[in-house]
């Protein structure tokens, strides 16, 4: 008897340790809900626009392989200078991407920092910076995906100096 209260009684706190939790943060405001007052308004730098359509890079060979735009984005207030993020499908496999960046970039003047199995960053003399990370093909269109082994996106962030 005494075996059957104590298994009910900790079955009894073990159900209601969640509730009690829960009242807690009613009580004493805990979790907030989102209700678009307590949204910071984002520091002009960092406000993005979309990209409808490629955009030529500065110093940046165009990649020469069949490709297929899927999405960008734009920082116009960038510290030192615009920012960019811009993602291609591409008929070509991961490898052959990372291959055609990896000497695309080494034959120009940029210098590069960093590779890895998915990706390679490069930085010019002037300090702007260039990532290429490989992967699978991005989800969008059939159109954009038809045919399509890999997708390539270009981080780049073009230095201004100023005097």
């Amino acid at each position: 008897m005494r075996r059957t209260i104590a298994v009910v009684g900790l079955a009894f706190l073990m159900t209601s340790a969640p509730a009690w939790a829960q009242y807690g943060q009613q009580q004493f405001g805990g979790t907030q809900r989102y209700n678009g007052k307590n949204q910071k308004k984002q520091d002009p730098e960092h406000q993005a626009s979309n990209l409808d359509r490629p955009v030529s890079l500065p110093n940046l060979p165009d990649y020469t392989g069949k490709q297929y735009f899927v999405t960008g984005l734009s920082y116009p207030n960038a510290k030192e200078g615009p920012g960019y993020i811009q993602t291609f499908n591409v008929e070509n496999t991961e490898d052959q991407v990372k291959s055609w960046w990896k000497s695309a970039l080494s034959s120009g003047n940029w210098k590069i920092t960093f590779t890895d199995q998915q990706s390679m960053r490069g930085k010019l003399k002037d300090g702007s910076t260039c990532t290429i990370t490989v992967e699978p093909p991005a989800n969008t269109t059939k159109d954009k995906m038809k045919g399509c082994r890999a997708s390539y996106t270009v981080y780049y962030h073009q230095v201004n100096r100023r005097r």
